[in-house]
Parts: C-alpha cells; structure tokens; sequence
C-alpha cells in the first residue's frame, strides 16, 4: 500500500510548499503506525461520537484548499481502496472499520490544520475589498 500511496502522491501537483510529496512520504510510516493504532483502540468510538465523520472528499472541508493533506491523505485513501480490494479478502465490515479509521485519522489531521488556516481569514476580508460600502468608501481620496 505505501508504494502506491508514494506513487499516487508523486503524481500530484503540491498545493503548496509544505505538500511536496518528497516531504509527505516521510509521514506515511507514522500515519500507518496510527491507523493500525487506532485499529485497535476503543477511542475511535468515542472520538466519532463527538467529531462524526463526513463523508465525501476531504477537499470539501478545507476553503482554500492549501492544507497539505489533503492530497496527503486523498491519495493515501485511494491507495487504502486499490489494498483492500487486492488478495487479502476481508470481509464487508472489516473494509468498512478501516475505512472509518482512515477517515477518522485524516478527519483529526486535517481539520486542525484548516482551523489555524490564515488564507481563510483573510479570504473573508476580500468581498469588503471589492464593495463600494463605507469602508471602501471611508478609505477613497476626496
């Protein structure tokens, strides 16, 4: 899985400088070391009881669409898929319970990066930029 992840990865553009893929690869180790963490412990319950998972891509959650994961874990989901589909053969359950921890985990990387997110604040700022309101106004030469 981690070589199709790695190779997926490469092969899309970075949104940024921080989602170079020859950055990200270094993480996956971990991130699988999490998954299988996660696989095993009760908290995932807990934490989608208070956080419930979206579905849908994980793009969907981030306004401007600069977070490193998201290609981080989006490629590392399609690699997930093309693994669980391979010769292993679990079951429907087993599929879905490590699909809902892969969610989860990227969910709980994600989102904390989006919430720092400085592009989005100032993003807000851009529709008074372009109005004629009185702040555009109080700020015109007479």
């Amino acid at each position: 899985m981690k070589a199709e992840w790695a190779r997926r990865l490469r092969a899309q553009p970075p949104s940024s400088a921080l989602a170079h893929p020859e950055i990200l690869v270094h993480l996956m180790d971990e991130t699988l070391d999490q998954l299988g963490t996660l696989l095993s412990s009760k908290s995932r319950r807990g934490w989608i009881a208070r956080h419930p998972l979206r579905a849908g891509q994980f793009h969907a959650e981030c306004p401007c669409g600069m977070n490193p994961l998201l290609a981080y874990f989006s490629t590392g989901s399609l690699a997930l898929h093309d693994a669980l589909a391979g010769p292993a053969r679990l079951n429907h359950d087993e599929q879905e319970t490590i699909r809902q921890a892969w969610q989860t985990l990227a969910q709980r990387e994600i989102e904390p990066l989006c919430s720092s997110c400085q592009r989005v604040s100032a993003m807000e700022f851009v529709p008074l930029l372009l109005s004629s309101g009185p702040c555009m106004q109080a700020l015109a030469p007479d």
